[in-house]
């Protein structure tokens, strides 16, 4: 009986150490993670890159849009967050592929009686091991879907970077615009200063009424306003873009480049032909892997384990050792898995309904914003050729005249403020143009000036 024991402790305890033992470096815990390479096209070979995480003030100096974007997608907030999520989904592949835990069992029978059977002189103890073994294949099919679950993950990143890019472009125009917003409310202001006391010179030359300088006076006043307005927006909006890549503060004094720029506008049937590669729509394909794949896995639950069981018992009345072995195998009489079946048949049927729809959201989304495009470019070329040039002239016209005394003061101040209006109309329209390419190229996955000018006609197939 003591050897029994024995035997039952020591294999108990070497069960607790190798339960406590030290963690290995290939299994220690991992350091905080950094971001994803900014590199990363392909989802399955995405990197994890060292990331300068001690940034809390922007870069100095002027910054062009494509610092802004290299920032974005190294220290971005939301984009750090999917390396941990990626190692989660390594973890969970690790745990799928595990095989199951063998049981030691411990058994002492017929022993405290009053007769023969006491104490422990006619006591049967029995040492067991059962070891589950899983049939159908679940182990493999589990690892499957974890692998499945990581490409997800990984698609999941790269959509999350083109929604980044997006966001970076947009701020970074948003910028662009104000500054030049600041510049026309000054060179506004600069201009009602300067008729300002032409006005005044005419009214003590007894050429104008005293109202004529009040009414100058007013509009360098809000001149000065929207000067002032628009300095303050600056600030916003520099804070904005630099949260983009985690600053507290902007740091860098201006964007630079200017927002008038020039865009090939590609066919709609080019767009479609180049969006194939999207990652919302590549995505799809593991989807529906994956959810296949948890089909399989419900199938082969349905499977029943077998348990195999080995081990000695010793009988101490006959001072004897005899051997066990044992098989269990559960009789699938009520459950045979049919509903997880049935629920992973549905999904697998969801899941082809959802790609349809993403494919013809974003087929309809490539040509909202195509034509959206379009005609920010079309507003574009009418008022910088048409509108702006004679807004010009007609200005130029009415502070020649007033200066002759052929015209008023307010003939001089509506072609003031329709010169005005007419250049912010064209700042909104060239922001507009920015703000549209950038969702555009969002919806086909990649910048405007990498796709081929000659492309076939070839649509996203369903």
């Amino acid at each position: 009986m003591n050897r029994v024991l024995t035997i039952a402790i020591l294999v108990a305890g070497l069960s607790g150490i190798t339960s406590c033992a030290p963690i290995s470096k290939s299994r220690r815990p991992a350091a905080e993670p950094t971001a994803l390479s900014s590199k990363s096209k392909v989802p399955h070979n995405a990197e994890i890159s060292q990331l300068e995480t001690s940034d809390l003030v922007g870069p100095e100096g002027p910054l062009t849009l494509s610092q802004a974007i290299s920032l974005v997608l190294t220290r971005n907030p939301e984009l750090k967050v999917y390396s941990w999520d990626i190692r989660s989904a390594d973890a969970r592949r690790v745990q799928a592929s595990l095989h199951s835990n063998p049981e030691l069992a411990v058994t002492t029978e017929e022993f405290g009686g009053s007769g023969a059977r006491k104490g422990f002189d006619g006591s049967e103890t029995m040492i067991a091991v059962t070891q589950p073994i899983e049939m159908g294949g679940k182990r493999e099919r589990r690892s499957q879907v974890a692998a499945l679950e990581k490409k997800l993950v990984e698609w999941d990143y790269n959509i999350s970077r083109l929604e980044v890019i997006r966001q970076t472009q947009k701020a970074f125009a948003e910028v662009w615009g104000v500054q030049r917003r600041i510049e026309l409310t000054r060179d506004q202001m600069d201009l009602a200063k300067e008729l300002l006391s032409a006005v005044r010179k005419r009214v003590e030359a007894g050429k104008d009424s005293p109202s004529e300088a009040d009414k100058a006076q007013i509009e360098f006043a809000n001149a000065q306003m929207k000067y002032r307005q628009a300095t303050g927006t600056l600030i916003d909006v520099r804070h904005r873009l630099a949260m983009l890549w985690g600053a507290a503060n902007p740091g860098f004094e201006q964007a630079a480049g200017s927002l008038d720029i020039d865009v090939e506008l590609l066919t709609l049937a080019q767009l479609k032909e180049q969006a194939q590669s999207h990652p919302q729509i590549l995505r799809w394909q593991d989807e529906q892997a994956l959810a296949r794949a948890r089909l399989d896995l419900a199938k082969a639950q349905a499977r029943s384990d077998i348990a195999i069981t080995a081990g000695l018992k010793r009988l101490e009345q006959e001072n004897d050792n005899t051997a066990i072995i044992g098989l269990a195998i559960p009789l699938p009489v009520f459950n045979r898995n049919q509903g997880s079946i049935e629920e992973a048949q549905y999904q697998l049927a969801k899941t082809q309904q959802r790609r349809i729809h993403t494919l013809t959201q974003v087929e309809s989304q490539l040509a909202q914003y195509r034509q959206r495009l379009e005609t920010a470019l079309a507003h574009v070329s009418t008022l910088k050729d048409v509108v702006l040039r004679n807004a010009k002239t007609v200005f130029e016209v009415a502070r020649t005249g007033y200066e002759g005394g052929k015209f008023d003061y307010l003939h001089l101040l509506d072609a003031q403020r329709t010169l005005f209006t007419t250049e912010i109309q064209l700042l909104n329209a060239q922001l507009s143009v920015r703000l549209a390419r950038a969702d555009l190229e969002y919806a086909v996955g990649q910048s405007l000036e990498s796709i081929p000018t000659k492309s076939s006609n070839k649509g996203i197939e369903k």
